[in-house]
């Protein structure tokens, strides 16, 4: 008798339920934007479908980062004449003095 009492009081919240509420997203369909969310819509997320970190998208200090700066006021301390052939290629570092920079 119990038993027929709790399977027909759960009756009625089964019956009100959406059939959407079932849709459960999984994989790389579980990490989609909020565009395609609805009533009922779900998610499940585990730990190895997780993509693995990126240093280089969430650090910008690590060594492998591209940033892009403009550094404003530049001054250089000198200037050396080189002396080179056409077409040859010449690497020097110049040494200078900066006001101010921004990230772009």
């Amino acid at each position: 008798m119990r038993a027929l009492f709790m399977t027909c009081s759960a009756l009625p919240f089964l019956l009100l339920a959406p059939a959407s509420a079932q849709e459960v997203l999984t994989g790389d369909a579980a990490f989609g934007t909020w565009e395609a969310d609805a009533p009922g819509l779900r998610r499940h997320i585990t730990p190895d479908g997780l993509p693995q970190p990126s240093h280089t998208e969430n650090d910008p200090e690590a060594p492998d980062a591209k940033a892009f700066i403009r550094v404003k006021g530049v001054q250089f301390n000198t200037i050396p004449i080189l002396n080179s052939e056409h077409g040859s290629i010449v690497e020097e570092e110049l040494p200078f003095v900066f006001d101010d920079y921004e990230f772009l």
